[in-house]
């Protein structure tokens, strides 16, 4: 499309608008009147930062920004976690590791092996940290540092 065909396709369009021009504010008086409630605004500012603070309206004073305070993190983990994750890990490092070597490991061993792993993951799992609706900070609004 050529730029004629745009300007006589607008042509068209707007060829039928009556616009009534008189009832439109004029841009000078409202220019003017910006201009005069700055004005006002700038003196009033310097008036408000004459004055004493406790003077001073409680609106014009800046607030610091809401933030929830959320208590630090505990760093050290529950007891018996380390010994759950050694669960988790060693138990088949034995068992795989027994295989790789040519050393096969009797029936039962193997049974306490798998019980163990299991045992560690179920403790692991049960020890999570709650994040349910009985949570304070549920549902979860961001990240905690």
């Amino acid at each position: 499309m050529t730029e004629r065909d745009e300007r006589d396709e607008f042509d068209r369009i707007v060829e039928g608008l009556e616009l009534d021009v008189e009832g439109l504010p004029d841009l000078d008086e409202a220019a003017a009147e910006h201009a005069r409630r700055e004005e006002e605004r700038q003196r009033a500012a310097a008036e408000a930062d004459e004055l004493p603070h406790e003077l001073r309206d409680a609106d014009e004073v800046e607030e610091e920004p809401f933030y929830r305070q959320v208590p630090p993190a505990r760093l050290r983990p529950a007891r018996g976690t380390g010994l759950a994750w050694a669960g988790v890990a060693a138990a088949p490092v034995l068992a795989l590791l027994s295989a790789v070597v040519g050393f096969w490991l009797p029936a039962e061993v193997l049974a306490v092996l798998t019980l163990v792993a299991v045992v560690s993951v179920a403790w692991l799992v049960w020890h999570l940290p709650e994040r349910g609706p009985s949570h304070r900070d549920w549902p979860d609004d961001g990240a905690a540092l």
